[in-house]
């Protein structure tokens, strides 16, 4: 948790860097907008940082993803996120952060900011809120520099050059949002709704999918995906979809994040209501 916190406060002193100077020219951005996602066609290549679960990967797109960037950029909807100090998507533990840096012209970049199933831009030291987020269409790579063997846009997930649409195995999906490896299984969360979406479950070794989750908060330990559980509004579910836990949520409560103990041997449910007041509930394994 502290990781994350700290990544989001280099990220917005950076950026605050990046307006304050170093010979650039604040608010020179897109056409028609004073702030924007925008890649201009003179970008070549854009510098990709990527923090989640505690851990930050870089490197840089250029090519055919920086043309894959520029189009995802171009067609997202956003507006500006009218929140109290302290309240913003950077002041709370978890997310997932790609900051895309661009080195060429007048215009610094910006960040992609998913917290669940919420997405916002970082502008400028501006926030937005997303209405039809998607993942960046980007390819991380692994520690020896190499790209992973699948990409995400939209709603379709390619695996070794095959292409599949998650809405053929849920019709709600609307964006990919996540894809998390866990021994020889991907993990691919589909968006739906702002409480609930779906998990795809892909086997990499027969590259087919062998399960579909409804639900939120889908964890497990290891590389063992048989230990997950997940929630569906206020129940809290094993991987095979029993109920080990039904939560007593007053109005305006929401089941926010689920994690294992430290030894393993309880699920920890993290509650939070609309007003930001949070508790945790413990449901013991043994």
């Amino acid at each position: 948790m502290l990781v994350k916190r700290q990544f989001f406060a280099i990220l917005l002193l950076t950026l605050a860097f990046a307006m304050s100077g170093c010979g650039r020219n604040a608010g020179v951005v897109g056409p028609g907008r004073p702030v924007s996602a925008y890649i201009g066609e003179y970008v070549s290549k854009i510098e990709i940082a990527h923090s989640a679960g505690g851990t930050e990967s870089k490197w840089t797109a250029a090519g055919a993803e920086v043309d894959s960037l520029r189009s995802w950029a171009s067609g997202l909807k956003y507006d500006i996120l009218d929140v109290e100090e302290g309240q913003t998507p950077g002041d709370r533990d978890g997310g997932e952060v790609y900051s895309f840096a661009l080195t060429e012209g007048e215009y610094p970049g910006f960040s992609y900011v998913i917290d669940g199933s919420d997405s916002y831009l970082l502008i400028e030291g501006h926030w937005y809120t997303v209405s039809n987020p998607s993942r960046p269409p980007c390819a991380e790579q692994d520690e020896n520099g190499a790209a992973e063997p699948y990409s995400v846009q939209g709603t379709v997930f390619t695996y070794n050059g095959v292409v599949y649409d998650l809405t053929e195995q849920s019709a709600a999906v609307n964006a990919i949002m996540d894809v998390r490896q866990a021994g020889d299984y991907l993990v691919i969360d589909g968006h739906v709704g702002p409480q609930n979406g779906v998990y795809c479950i892909f086997d990499t070794k027969t590259e087919s999918f062998v399960k579909t989750i409804a639900g939120a908060n889908l964890v497990w330990r290891g590389d063992d995906l048989s230990t997950a559980v997940y929630c569906f509004w206020s129940d809290v579910l094993d991987y095979d979809g029993n109920v080990l836990m039904q939560c007593d949520l007053a109005d305006g409560e929401y089941i926010y994040d689920l994690s294992f103990s430290e030894d393993g041997q309880a699920i920890l449910i993290t509650i939070v209501s609309n007003d930001g007041a949070e508790r945790t509930e413990t449901y013991k394994l043994v």
